[in-house]
């Protein structure tokens, strides 16, 4: 029989927890108070506000630009970005960001955080963004529009630097692709996981050297992605950033986000 390994003193307050497979330790207690636990991508810690950063938005608000940080960039006839605050009971939705391409064919709709001010290199090495997504009808021969969500520099196109999901009805089979951009050289990689127009969980998880993509918790396939073209060099930063960006047709396309969740670790 296997059998697990426990600490054998303990300080008030301490919390156990698995350090490895069948060893239980303890989590001291922080000198400080008022934080809680938290996984850092390797191991459980206390949640440092020095070391640790965490974001969360829902999206109550009545406005857009300079809210909770976000800057908007539309362009076209009737493109916006919308601010929706009220309820809907019936799916769940408090609060939703409505990323809107008006009826132009180049019209865009894009939603980011307002600087480039995200990094990845060794001192940091992990950071994690999950959001809740839909599109509103998928794109076309008629309709049609590419959506980049996930972390980006760029509203206007391609991603210089980023770590994101791309989608258009014309590549993969309108599966989803995720892409790794450093330098504005390129990783992409085509998953088997269909766009849709359901509302939709995203995730993904980034180390200097490493990036996995989850689409409902699923790892997609060809994740993760390795190599070069990971932003991690000097200069290569980012923001969390949403777009979607029409090409043909004058029937509007829409990107609803619900909320953005993004946790980074300091050092």
């Amino acid at each position: 029989a296997t059998t697990a390994t426990y600490p054998n003193t303990a300080t008030t307050g301490d919390l156990l927890y698995a350090s490895a497979s069948n060893v239980y330790s303890n989590l001291g207690v922080p000198s400080y108070s008022g934080v809680y636990p938290t996984f850092n991508g390797t191991t459980v810690a206390w949640l440092n506000p020095r070391k640790n950063s965490f974001y969360m938005d829902d999206f109550i608000t009545s406005t857009v630009d300079s809210a909770m940080g976000w800057a908007s960039a539309v362009s076209g006839t009737s493109s916006a970005v919308n601010a929706n605050n009220t309820t809907n009971q019936s799916t769940g939705i408090i609060g939703m960001m409505s990323l809107v391409t008006g009826t132009d064919t180049t019209g865009r709709g894009a939603i980011r955080t307002d600087l480039n001010n995200f990094v990845l290199d060794s001192a940091i090495d992990f950071m994690e963004l999950q959001f809740y997504a839909r599109l509103s009808a998928l794109s076309d021969g008629t309709d049609t529009y590419i959506a980049r969500l996930g972390y980006g520099d760029s509203v206007t196109g391609a991603n210089t630097d980023g770590l994101y999901f791309e989608y258009t009805h014309s590549v993969n089979s309108g599966n989803w692709q995720i892409v790794a951009a450093g330098g504005a050289t390129r990783t992409t990689s085509n998953t088997n996981t269909a766009a849709s127009a359901n509302w939709t969980l995203f995730r993904i998880k980034a180390t200097s050297t490493s990036v996995n993509f989850y689409i409902d918790d699923s790892e997609v396939a060809n994740s993760p992605i390795t190599g070069s073209n990971i932003p991690n060099g000097t200069g290569e930063t980012f923001a969390i950033l949403y777009s979607i960006i029409k090409s043909a047709g004058a029937t509007s396309r829409i990107l609803s986000l619900d909320w953005v969740s993004h946790y980074k670790k300091l050092v």
